[in-house]
C-alpha cells in the first residue's frame, strides 16, 4: 500500500495550479521518486509548448536515527532546487529502498538520520526541506508535549520540547535557510 499513497496523477495537479495562477509545483512521492519520469517528460512539454511552469522533483521520506522495528517513521520533505539537488535526493530515495524492511506489517523505507547528513554534506546547498505533516519529527513532538503538558508530565514535555529544539537546530545547521517549517491551521 505504500506505492499506492504515492501515486499522483500529475497532469490535473499542473493544470489546475496553472488555472489558479501557480508559477510551479513540486512532486513528493512517499517514499520513492517514481513519478520523477512523468515530471521530466510533463516538464518538457509544457517547455515546448512556451510555458515558463516549473515541476520542482522532490520526495516524502521518512527519516530515523536508527532503523528498527517498533520506532516511529517520521516524515520529511526533500525537493531538489537543481540537478545536483536531484541526485542527492535519489541517492537518499535509493539507500532507503535498498535498506527496506517489514515493521507492523508494512515495508519501511526510512533513511537514517547520519546518511541524509552525509549525502547533503558533501554538496551543501542543493535541496529545500519541509517539516512535513503531523507525521514528521517537529508535528509529533509538539503533539506529543502538549499532551504530556495536559496531562503534568512536565519532564515527558521538556524532552519533547528539546527533540523539537534539536531537531531545528541540526536542519538549520545541515539545510541552513532553506529548511522550512511546515504548518496547518488546527482546532484548539
Amino acid at each position: 500500500t505504500r506505492l499506492l499513497d504515492a501515486i499522483t496523477e500529475l497532469k490535473s495537479g499542473v493544470d489546475y495550479a496553472q488555472k489558479i495562477g501557480l508559477k510551479g509545483i513540486s512532486i513528493t512521492d512517499h517514499g520513492c521518486v517514481c513519478g520523477w519520469v512523468k515530471a521530466n517528460q510533463l516538464q518538457k512539454e509544457l517547455k515546448e509548448n512556451g510555458s515558463d511552469f516549473k515541476i520542482a522533483l522532490g520526495e516524502e521520506g521518512y527519516l530515523v536515527d536508527k532503523r528498527e522495528n517498533g520506532i516511529k517513521y517520521y516524515h520529511c520533505i526533500w525537493i531538489a532546487k537543481d540537478a545536483i539537488g536531484a541526485k542527492q535526493i535519489s541517492r537518499i530515495s535509493s539507500i532507503a529502498n535498498l535498506n527496506s524492511y517489514f515493521d507492523r506489517r508494512l515495508e519501511r523505507v526510512p533513511i537514517e538520520k547520519n546518511e541524509f547528513e552525509s549525502i547533503i554534506k558533501k554538496d551543501p546547498g542543493h535541496i529545500i526541506v519541509t517539516s512535513a505533516c503531523l507525521g514528521g519529527e517537529i508535528s509529533s513532538s509538539i503533539l506529543e508535549m502538549e499532551s504530556a503538558r495536559h496531562m503534568g508530565a512536565t519532564e515527558v514535555a521538556e524532552k519533547a520540547k528539546q527533540k523539537i529544539i534539536n531537531f531545528i537546530l541540526w536542519m538549520k545547521d545541515l539545510i541552513g535557510e532553506n529548511f522550512y517549517l511546515e504548518v496547518a491551521p488546527a482546532a484548539s
